[in-house]
């Protein structure tokens, strides 16, 4: 009985990792993740784009990871990018998140397998995410509510008793 229970899971095991690696849910994952850190940034809470982006990333790292051969080191610079990026909120200048940005790119691209292929994916998808956040901030009602709370709204103006 323990035997098949093995088998049986194995099976699940191998089937998860071959479903989760064809490219063409690859792509989908990799999309899910990076629009959907594009919505949630200009959302003013998480919701559902923040679960579904993290829901998509562990999918797609999970299923990379239980390839014969594949090392943690794209896990391990995943888990750092997305440390330096957090840290960027933090530290003023932008050395940081950039260097958080490459290291999780570079992380996924390292993971894959294939450099050539998920790197085209990922142009596409940054293309296409970039895209919507133009549209999003050409239209007047949609803001970065992160970025509110760094901006000066108050003014010195006359009005308000100012004089310069």
């Amino acid at each position: 009985m323990a035997i098949i229970d093995t088998f049986l899971m194995g099976n699940i095991v191998n089937t998860f990792r071959d479903v989760i690696t064809m490219p063409v849910i690859a792509f989908i994952l990799l999309a899910a993740f990076i629009i959907g850190l594009v919505m949630q940034l200009f959302s003013e809470q998480f919701n559902f784009y923040g679960l579904l982006s993290i829901a998509a990333i562990v999918l797609f790292f999970s299923g990379h990871l239980l390839i014969e051969g594949s090392n943690l080191l794209a896990l391990s610079l995943f888990v750092l990018g997305a440390f330096l990026i957090i840290i960027e909120f933090f530290v003023i200048g932008t050395f940081l998140g950039v260097l958080g940005v490459i290291l999780l790119l570079l992380s996924i691209v390292l993971v894959s397998g294939n450099m050539i292929l998920y790197s085209i994916f990922l142009l596409i998808i940054l293309i296409i995410a970039s895209f919507m956040v133009v549209g999003l901030i050409k239209s007047k009602k949609r803001k970065i509510p992160f970025l509110n709370r760094l901006i000066l709204s108050d003014a010195t103006d006359t009005e308000s008793g100012y004089t310069s």
